[in-house]
Parts: C-alpha cells; sequence; structure tokens
C-alpha cells in the first residue's frame, strides 16, 4: 500500500562528532578574491583602488539604500571590474565573500575543537591543460592547473597539515573527486556544508549527499552566490534535503554535543592546540 511518512525528525538529528565531516566548497582564490585567474584584466593599481584582495573584499551594498542611490565603493569596484563581470552580482558576491569570512573561520575552529574531520574542495584540473575537466567545466572555461596559487583556500581557512582538499572538475563534488569514498572509509554519516556559490555548487552538493544517504546540515549564512534573490531561493529549493543552520547555531550544537561525548575525540586529523 502507497503511503507519505516523512520521518522529519530524523533529518533534524544532532551531529555527532565522530560521525560527521565539515565540507568547505570552492572558497578559493579563483573565484573568491580578485587576485584571482577570473579577475585578472585587473591591474594592480586597480585593484588596489577597489579595496583589499586576498579574499578580504571592499564592504557591499547596503541593505537599506535608497532606491537609485549607489554607494562610491561600488561604482570604484565597477570599473575596476573587466567589461563581463561589471554587475551588482559581482559586486554582491564580493560583499558576501567578505562577511562569510569570519563566518567560516568560526566554523572551521568549532568543528576542529569537536574533533570533526574539516575537510574542502576546490576547482582544479588533474592536468595542465584540463583536459581532465567534465564538459561543462570546459564550456565554462573553468581551469586551474595543479599546482597554481588559483587552488589555495582563502586565508582565513587555510587548511591544516593534515586536512583533505579535493580537486574537482564538475560542480557536484560527488561526480570528480572520491569524497563519497573517503566519507564511508572514515565513518562519516553526517556532512555540514558551506561555501560558494549557494545555488549552484553548494546545492549541488546537498543533493547528491542526500541521495548518496548522508544527513545534510546547510549552513545558511556561510554561504555566497550573486544576490540575495539567488540564495534564499536556493536555501528553499533543499529545504527538504537538509537542515539548515545558521553559523551560530551550529557552534552551539558543535560545543553541546563535543561536551557531551568528550572533546576532540571525534575522527578529525587536526586537533586542538
Amino acid at each position: 500500500m502507497a503511503y507519505y511518512r516523512p520521518e522529519t525528525q530524523l533529518r533534524q538529528s544532532a551531529l555527532q562528532p565522530g560521525a560527521t565531516a565539515l565540507l568547505f566548497i570552492d572558497v578559493q582564490r579563483y573565484n573568491c578574491s580578485k587576485d584571482g585567474a577570473i579577475y585578472q584584466g585587473l591591474s594592480e593599481e586597480e585593484r588596489q583602488a577597489s579595496g583589499p584582495s586576498s579574499g578580504a573584499m571592499a564592504p557591499g551594498l547596503e541593505h537599506g539604500s535608497a532606491a537609485g542611490t549607489v554607494p562610491p565603493w561600488y561604482q570604484r569596484t565597477l570599473c575596476t571590474l573587466p567589461p563581463s563581470l561589471q554587475s551588482e552580482g559581482v559586486c554582491h558576491f564580493f560583499q558576501r565573500v567578505e562577511e562569510c569570512g569570519p563566518l567560516w573561520a568560526r566554523l572551521q575552529r568549532a568543528c576542529r575543537a569537536a574533533g570533526m574531520e574539516v575537510m574542502y574542495t576546490v576547482i582544479q584540473s588533474l592536468t595542465a591543460d584540463g583536459r581532465d575537466r567534465g564538459l561543462d567545466y570546459k564550456l565554462s572555461g573553468f581551469h586551474v592547473p595543479p599546482g597554481s596559487p588559483d587552488a589555495q583556500m582563502l586565508d582565513c581557512i587555510a587548511p591544516g597539515p593534515d586536512e583533505m582538499v579535493l580537486p574537482k572538475t564538475s560542480s557536484s563534488v560527488f561526480q570528480s573527486t572520491a569524497l563519497d569514498y573517503v566519507l564511508r572509509s572514515l565513518g562519516v554519516r553526517q556532512l555540514v556544508l558551506a561555501g560558494c556559490v549557494t545555488d549552484q555548487c553548494v546545492e549541488h552538493a546537498v543533493r547528491d549527499a542526500c541521495d548518496l544517504g548522508y544527513l545534510v546540515t546547510l549552513v545558511s549564512d556561510a554561504c555566497a552566490t550573486y544576490s540575495r534573490q539567488r540564495h534564499e531561493a536556493s536555501l528553499a529549493a533543499v529545504a527538504g534535503y537538509c537542515r539548515q543552520r545558521t553559523t551560530a547555531e551550529l557552534e552551539a550544537e558543535v560545543a553541546e554535543v563535543a561536551a557531551a561525548s568528550g572533546s576532540g575525540q571525534g575522527t578529525g586529523g587536526q586537533q586542538p592546540a
């Protein structure tokens, strides 16, 4: 007999340190810094004129700005971007990267302290000419060769010496890496996700992780995309595939479960000092 009996309480299960991993998606110089290859149309003088780089972006549009008014910083940034990137969306993304930086660092610290595995995936080809990339990445023009500075995570969440960084050549990290194999080998059943871009690679990871049998937590305020509307629409679209928590909520939960189970006794490769 057919039935519909959602077990929503199971999707809301609290994290278990020994069975949980935190994965940062595409928080790298290539796309999150004006020093990245995407923004190489800028001269050094233009980069300086539009604000700091290496992950510390200029402030964004104020949420309460009057219609038709554009802050001076926005005009400066817009004028110093290549023509193909001169849009309010790119400026919004820069704003969100700056806002997310401290949140990403807090998530990293909290999960490390609880002994959880902290992992990273970055846009990076396995070959110098990028011939191994998926068709979508080839069509989109994404290529970061091995060893390129563009593959480096932003300084705010630099990986520890024994933390894994998985290069990917597709939107979903599960399609072009051994992430599923690695997580199962580690005994991970719960996956916490944060990073870029909310409605593209992050959303793709949420859906695939859910279908592969993981309990997924999406950190709603620690993801970035090109507009508030796109971000909120993505969160709504994947609400049935994951539970969603803010950074502060997740910090509190991780601290509570770590205290109950013994801090630093999980699977994580980098333990707190």
